[in-house]
């Protein structure tokens, strides 16, 4: 039924889409609606979008799309029939990103169609989709979509309510970084925190806490201001004074510039903490990319409806709040304590007296601050809305009440019940959640109590080692989350090629249900006792997560209150570590079970370790033999583990993998006593496949996709230029490096991933596919002082990412990874004699290709010699290789260093030595002086002699790109080199804005897209200048040698006559200026000839694609105006 009150200004149709331009009650201007049914062959697909782009431009800036659109954008959205190759969904995403829409969430099912098919030829896909423009989502930003299971059709109905109504009143109190540049703030939070309390020295703090927020409100509601307001009147009154030309007031302009940059750096900041963007810096006009991560962040975290467990809808605020803090009451409510004596005296006693007297040691201002100060500075604030950065900022206002009330927990054991109240603020865990248990609750601990259980933490952090089995790897020092995904890994592929043999075996996913949430106190308690941890220290961490009261943060409104008296915190600084030491308990009574021979685990190899288990925070994997008795043990010790801990072990959702020579019956057995286990062939653990199938490619195609998905978003497009090399390098450090941890990528994933990142980078207005890549991604790859930006070469990355794991075999030989492989791989050879002899994972065979890399960047410190080949390892310091050279031949009993020894192993057989080896390297030889019969040789290692014998990632990288550079010829000479390596780095290390110094390296690279280069990339382009029309348009001319150009350098104060005078190239002027010292010339005077160029190079495209003239004064009145401000910013910061 159609809303009478709307009303269509204009009706297009075609045979596959319907364009209607509508405006309605709520609407402010013009908005079009498009459906769509496009085609199912690709090749008319292919046309609709050519035509669906063409029509944008008519649209305007508010439009959304929505319909069928017969193809989906990874095999995510996909389930049943054939898997469709990554190739296949490229076209559909770059017509998403040249489009710059966004997808919106649907409430309801995943997937929208299905073909109604039996049983295996069942196939569901999400082909319904509605996807909207920016500035849609800010005229509707209630908007909500749903689908509704089909009934008479293949596609799930969709309905779209453009404004939904959220309540989102009560609004808590958050405090604004931003206020820490305004004046009188130190004075109101000196007038709120310095008034005489009564109390506690706790409570008194909490109240000042209160005091000061009232005392913010106060001074900050006079100056309030929107922000957006002020920056549209400010522009309009500046483009009206510039139409007046060079005879404005220019005092009147420069003070509304002032102001007008004010409003946009506070706009800036105020959507920057609002989209919780941590990676990127406000200063480089992101305000509209803020915006945007805000808004998406908004919608993904409202939460429109809930659904009990009796299938009950809640769909207003007031029935959600009920069941949300029905749901919790119950979630946090103690089953009551229960007998764990038999888990208890499996738990082996580990603390010593010295451990324990650092854990209860009094508490000091320096290790109070140290605390503070390695907090988030903005992360999302607790209950009284302070974020850690108001601590920082006046901890020399706060730090002696702060101080004196943290000592006081130390000195009584007790923390005020007001520290201890959380919010709650619900994360979803999937795509569309619609029950409780899809949202993961994060606490939002105050900052003072964060304060106290960060020194308990720092200090509990130092014994882990100690107390926890080598089984568990989540949270203790110097083990990784990469030694469990290693070992499960060559587990499956034991499991995978054991066909034969008497004995089957298996390998159990457990899936624990709210494992934080469940954890009961009195676990910890007595856990940490018989540890041995002292018992003021268990006090101390009882205090603080015993009894909290909780509120939940519902759509921005803070709603419910509940008292717990069970569970830990996700976000309380003690969680993690306290959820590994109750996990010991399940732990150590599956390692006493295989003891007494109760349970038996896997041996991959003949003198491996038994594997039983392997645990990473609430992820376990059980491996033991596949057969009844197993089973029914396996859930037993699960049931007393379960009734101790309070937790829960979800067996429907959990997953078994068995080994090829596992009986059907004995299979069904097992998963009957397992309550109906599900059976898999592959899985990912932690994140990672444990399978690699025949397509390397394939498995690891979720790592494209992932990249893709991160940078393909709206909110991307608007980035400013730093603001997208930020997100690159983002990207590359987070994304692909867990997996490059583990595995070495295949080259053609590196090569798609690369190929994203480089469309992203180059992309300028709507068409990514069609702008020019003014340099390959390889040279964009080198260091920033060799002429590209410093994005990471990913082949190169991944090879010393995966050196270091090498290396911490042969560091940490006791590491369970260590002993895993080892036993398997070189029992009793070193690392770097390993040999395929067949039988090896893909995951130890690629890691082994490095080996020969990584061999000739160790040394070996000699002592006894025992390990050590004469002739093959790197065992004579000062020579070049540091095997020595013979000059005889060596007969069979001299293979080993210590061959070289006299009988006691304390003095080198010098005359032996002398007969053997050319004099300069035996009396490099004679010259080692660490012998020692007793001791093992010691490996060392180092790159070119550089580093202390410790692994880094970045040296490691360095000197794989050296190698490469030089392998491929990629080298200037020396003199070159160096002049450039120094013009780059004056570049870069100029105190001026991020888009400035990426405009001056474009320049210098001679990559601006003037007629000149244009023409080079077979453009078919006006060659001569379009501002004076008299010369070929070059970077030179532009810049200095245009008319244009003369006249603003002639009006500005710097002056670079040698350019004129000898007709020098854009190189060879940067070159010359960065030769001279700054004495020469002025480092201000090089900051401001850059703003110039900028301005010059801006107001030409100004005046090409917009017809916007500014005259010579105002480029140079612009450029002094983005110079002054950029170093009084900086003063201020």
């Amino acid at each position: 039924m159609w809303d009478v009150d709307t009303e269509v200004r204009q009706l297009v149709g075609n045979d596959f889409c319907i364009q209607m331009e509508v405006k309605g009650p709520g609407i402010s201007e013009w908005c079009w609606f498009v459906f769509v049914y496009l085609s199912t062959d690709r090749s008319i697909r292919k046309l609709q979008w050519e035509e669906l782009e063409t029509c944008r431009p008519k649209w305007g800036g508010c439009w959304a799309i929505a319909g069928d659109w017969n193809d989906i954008s990874s095999n995510a959205e996909k389930r049943g029939g054939v898997t469709r190759s990554p190739a296949s969904f490229v076209g559909f995403n770059e017509f998403i990103g040249r489009m710059k829409m966004q997808e919106l969430d649907q409430i309801g099912s995943f997937f929208t169609w299905g073909n109604n098919r039996a049983e295996d030829g069942y196939v569901e896909e999400r082909l319904d989709k509605v996807f909207v423009s920016y500035d849609w989502m800010g005229q509707f930003p209630k908007m909500e979509v749903s689908n509704f299971y089909r009934t008479a059709s293949d596609h799930n109905v969709i309905l779209i309510d453009t404004d939904k109504e959220i309540d989102r009143k009560h609004k808590r109190f958050v405090f604004n970084s931003s206020w820490l540049k305004l004046e009188g703030i130190q004075e109101a939070v000196e007038n709120g925190w310095q008034g005489d309390v009564e109390g506690t020295a706790m409570y008194q703090v909490h109240q000042k806490v209160k005091n000061t927020r009232m005392a913010l409100l106060a001074w900050h509601k006079p100056m309030h201001r929107n922000n957006a307001v002020v920056i549209k009147h400010l522009t309009g009154i500046l483009e009206e004074m510039r139409c007046e030309g060079p005879d404005r007031n220019w005092k009147a302009w420069n003070s509304l510039k002032t102001e007008l940059d004010s409003a946009h750096q506070a706009e800036e900041q105020f959507w920057r903490l609002k989209s919780r963007v941590l990676w990127l810096k406000a200063g480089d006009r992101n305000t509209k990319y803020f915006h945007a991560a805000t808004s998406q962040r908004r919608r993904t975290n409202t939460i429109s409806k809930l659904v009990t467990n009796e299938g009950v809808v809640c769909d207003t605020q007031e029935t959600m709040k009920h069941h949300i803090s029905d749901f919790y009451s119950t979630m946090f409510t103690s089953e009551g304590s229960r007998d764990g004596e038999e888990l208890l005296q499996q738990i082996p006693y580990s603390i010593s007296d010295a451990v324990n007297n650092e854990l209860i040691k009094p508490v000091l201002e320096e290790e109070i601050k140290t605390a503070l100060f390695n907090m988030v500075p903005e992360k999302a604030p607790g209950n009284d809305g302070m974020s850690a950065i108001f601590f920082q900022h006046f901890w020399h206002i706060l730090k002696g009440d702060v101080c004196k009330a943290v000592k006081e927990f130390f000195d009584s054991g007790h923390v005020l019940r007001n520290w201890k109240h959380t919010v709650i603020t619900l994360i979803p865990k999937c795509f569309y959640p619609e029950t409780l248990s899809n949202y993961r609750p994060i606490s939002l601990c105050g900052v003072l109590y964060k304060l106290i259980a960060k020194i308990l933490a720092e200090r509990l952090k130092i014994c882990l080692n100690e107390c926890i089995s080598q089984a568990q790897t989540a949270f203790v020092p110097g083990r990784q989350l990469i030694d469990n995904v290693v070992i499960a890994h060559e587990v499956f592929h034991y499991l995978h090629r054991h066909r034969s043999g008497s004995n089957a075996f298996m390998a159990v996913k457990l899936d624990m249900e709210k494992a934080y949430d469940r954890v009961e106190w009195e676990s910890i308690r007595k856990t940490m006792l018989k540890m041995g941890f002292h018992a003021k220290f268990v006090h101390r961490v009882l205090s603080c997560i015993s009894y909290p009261s909780f509120s939940f943060n519902l759509n921005g409104t803070v709603c419910g209150y509940v008292t717990a008296s069970r569970g830990i915190r996700q976000g309380d600084p003690l969680s993690p570590y306290l959820f590994i030491i109750v996990s010991e308990l399940f732990s150590a009574y599956l390692q006493h079970k295989i003891t007494i021979n109760q349970f038996s685990g896997i041996r991959i190899s003949q003198n491996g370790p038994m594997l039983s288990h392997l645990l990473f925070s609430d992820d376990a994997l059980v491996f033991c033999k596949a057969d009844e008795d197993h089973a029914t043990l396996l859930l037993e010790i699960l049931h007393k583990y379960q009734k101790f801990a309070g937790q829960k072990v979800n067996l429907h959702k959990s997953s078994m993998f068995l080994s090829k020579n596992c009986a059907e019956a004995t299979k069904r057995k097992i998963c009957s006593i397992l309550q109906g286990i599900i059976v898999k062939r592959s899985s990912k653990y932690l994140g990672l496949p444990l399978g690699i199938g025949v397509s390397k490619v394939d498995t690891f195609q979720f790592v494209v996709e992932a990249v893709r998905e991160r940078i393909s978003g709206w909110k991307n497009c608007f980035l400013s230029t730093a603001g997208k090399e930020t997100l690159i390098k983002s990207v590359l450090s987070a994304l692909p490096v867990f997996v490059m941890s583990c595995f070495i990528l295949p080259q053609s994933v590196c090569k798609d991933i690369c190929r994203l990142l480089a469309n992203f980078w180059w992309a300028k207005g709507d068409n990514q596919r069609r702008s020019v890549h003014w340099l390959a991604w390889e040279r964009m790859a080198m260091p920033k002082g060799e002429g590209g930006l410093g994005f990471q070469d990913l082949k190169l990355f991944n090879k010393a990412m995966i050196m270091k794991q090498l290396w911490r075999i042969t560091e940490q030989p006791d590491l369970l990874m260590s002993k895993v492989l080892r036993s398997k791989y070189f029992p009793v050879t070193s690392i770097f004699e390993w040999k395929n002899t067949g039988g090896a994972s893909w995951l130890w065979t690629s890691w082994a290709s490095l080996l020969p890399i990584l061999q000739k960047q160790f040394q070996i410190t000699v002592r006894n010699g025992a390990k050590t080949k004469i002739s093959e390892c790197n065992w004579v310091p000062g020579l070049n290789g540091g095997s020595p050279t013979l000059k005889a031949e060596i007969n069979g009993s001299l293979f080993w260093v210590k061959d070289l020894l006299i009988a006691g192993g304390l003095h080198w057989d010098s005359t032996l030595i002398k007969a053997l080896f050319e004099e300069r390297d035996a009396n490099l030889i004679l010259q080692i002086n660490t012998l020692n019969p007793n001791v093992a040789d010691k490996w060392r290692f180092s790159f070119q002699g550089k580093g202390k014998g410790k692994f880094s990632v970045k040296q490691a990288y360095s000197w794989l790109m050296k190698n490469d550079r030089h392998n491929s010829n990629i080298t200037e000479c020396s003199r070159m080199a160096e002049g450039n390596k120094r013009a780059r780095n004056r570049c870069w290390n100029l105190q001026v804005m991020g888009k400035v110094k990426l405009f001056i390296w474009q320049c210098f690279s001679g990559i601006i897209p003037v007629s000149s280069n244009l023409l080079k990339r077979g453009m078919d382009i006006q060659l001569m200048c379009r501002i004076c029309g008299e010369e070929e348009e070059t970077q030179e001319h532009v810049f200095f040698f245009c008319g244009r150009a003369k006249l603003t350098w002639k009006l500005a104060p710097v002056k670079w006559n040698r350019i004129q005078q000898e007709k020098m190239s854009f190189k060879e002027w940067w070159w010359w200026i960065s030769s001279m010292n700054y004495k020469e010339i002025s480092e201000a005077r090089i900051q401001l000839s850059t703003y110039i160029l900028w301005w010059l190079w801006r107001a030409r495209n100004l005046w090409i694609f917009e017809k916007k003239w500014y005259s010579e004064r105002w480029i140079v009145q612009a450029a002094m105006k983005d110079w002054l401000d950029f170093k009084e910013s900086n003063k201020k910061t």
